[in-house]
């Protein structure tokens, strides 16, 4: 499949302070990248430099087998063929729906813009509200004109910057799955930017995670979450804790839990200390396991409880368990590992 994006060891500092660091992914045609991570980890400062508000200090981009940006040379950003979604949408608030949305289409006569401004009105669903303005919207509404109008003039493509952070968190999650939609339905390739996981698994075919300006894995959300490349991986996507553990089998390791068996996700040879990766979900309440954990922390989650529990060696682990089963902190539960994929790290000397 073609390539619409790459990235080769991009580089870029501000005041001698680096900020990416040989940066490099590439993305397929028609797909939908994320770079996701913690606030300064550069994600921002990469989606710039993929517009070309900034200029990378060392590597190049390319967009379309084109080289837009390297050290020495660069194409203006008005002419990368890119549409941007900023995080607060930029609206014009004089302008109407179709206006807003017609607004990149200046050049162009006025029967074929008027054709291409109707497309996308049906596209993002504000066909009836075309004539208004936009404080007359709501913010799901805006979010919507602001993709149609960086749709208008047929990108290559679209850039992103945390685009739902305004957002409501129900309002978040239903429109990350219509703009993936209506992204899909336009054919268009995009890459978007943010800290929010549930948003970045919802919307991304590939995710990038960044740590301190390097790329750490790129990959799709579920081997991100369950073949995490690092600890650094395992620690940001989802949630969970590392137990000190000791592989003694191709397929077991001894921890706290007692010896899991199952299929491990990176080699790891007979005998070798290893930090085993215990998610919620891989803990499961149960009244009759003669193995018991102390409640020290509970998190009520409407149809689940997340419990953090104190295990009999002074580690502790969460379990994610129905919320009928409402326990005090300070009670002990019974308790019994469930799991098929044993995520685990060799434990450097």
């Amino acid at each position: 499949m073609e390539t619409v994006l790459e990235l080769r060891n991009i580089s870029k500092s501000f005041d001698n302070n680096p900020v990416l660091k040989e940066l490099s992914f590439s993305l397929k045609k028609g797909y939908i990248g994320c770079l996701l991570g913690p606030s300064g980890c550069g994600k921002t400062t990469a989606l710039r430099t993929i517009a070309g508000f900034e200029s990378p200090d060392s590597g190049e981009i390319v967009i379309n087998k084109t080289v837009v940006s390297n050290r020495e040379d660069g194409i203006p950003p008005e002419k990368r063929r890119i549409g941007m979604v900023f995080q607060d949408y930029a609206l014009f608030p004089h302008l109407s729906v179709k206006e807003n949305i017609a607004f990149g289409l200046h050049k162009m006569r006025q029967v074929a813009k008027d054709k291409i401004v109707a497309e996308l009105l049906e596209l993002v669903g504000l066909t009836d509200v075309s004539g208004h303005f936009p404080h007359e919207l709501s913010g799901g509404q805006q979010q919507r004109v602001a993709l149609a109008r960086a749709l208008a003039p047929r990108p290559e493509l679209l850039l992103m910057d945390e685009p739902f952070s305004s957002l409501d968190i129900t309002l978040r999650e239903r429109l990350s799955l219509e703009v993936r939609d209506i992204l899909k339905a336009s054919g268009i390739s995009a890459i978007m930017v943010t800290h929010n996981q549930l948003e970045a698994f919802a919307m991304a075919d590939v995710i990038g995670v960044m740590h301190d300006g390097k790329l750490v894995q790129w990959d799709t959300a579920y081997n991100l979450y369950h073949r995490p490349s690092s600890r650094v991986v395992a620690d940001f996507v989802g949630e969970g804790v590392l137990l000190s553990g000791k592989v003694t089998g191709d397929s077991q390791v001894k921890t706290s839990l007692g010896t899991l068996v199952g299929r491990f996700t990176y080699p790891c040879r007979n005998g070798c200390p290893a930090q085993v990766l215990i998610r919620p979900e891989d803990i499961v309440h149960d009244d009759n396991s003669s193995f018991k954990a102390r409640i020290v922390e509970k998190n009520f989650r409407g149809a689940n409880i997340l419990y953090s529990l104190l295990l009999p060696s002074n580690e502790k682990v969460l379990a994610l368990v129905p919320s009928h089963h409402n326990h005090k902190v300070g009670q002990e539960i019974g308790i019994r590992p469930q799991v098929d994929d044993i995520i685990l790290f060799e434990q450097q000397a």
